[in-house]
């Protein structure tokens, strides 16, 4: 369970460098369905900047505390914080 932890915040770590300007208009939900115009005037690459620091932390975060959890306390809430803290942490 500690490594299936270790793999998702790998993943979330990993989905900041995935999204770059050159495919922003394929996976960014919202920006894919502005018009050109529209994507013109928005700031791209500042909000990526955020999005990749956002996603560096949380998987970091992610991480620490799901190893904290599955070393020091039971199995099941390590599951709880597998299912529940991305929900909150996209919210």
């Amino acid at each position: 369970m500690i490594f299936f932890n270790l793999g998702l915040g790998v993943l979330f770590i990993s989905l900041g460098y995935i999204v770059t300007e050159t495919n922003a208009s394929t996976f960014l939900s919202g920006y894919n369905t502005m018009s050109r115009k529209e994507q013109a005037q928005f700031p791209l690459k500042e909000y990526l900047s955020k999005f990749r620091q956002f996603h560096l932390y949380f998987g970091l975060i992610f991480m620490t505390i799901g190893t904290l959890i599955g070393l020091f306390w039971d199995k099941d809430v390590l599951g709880y914080h597998i299912g529940i803290t991305p929900i909150i942490a996209y919210l």
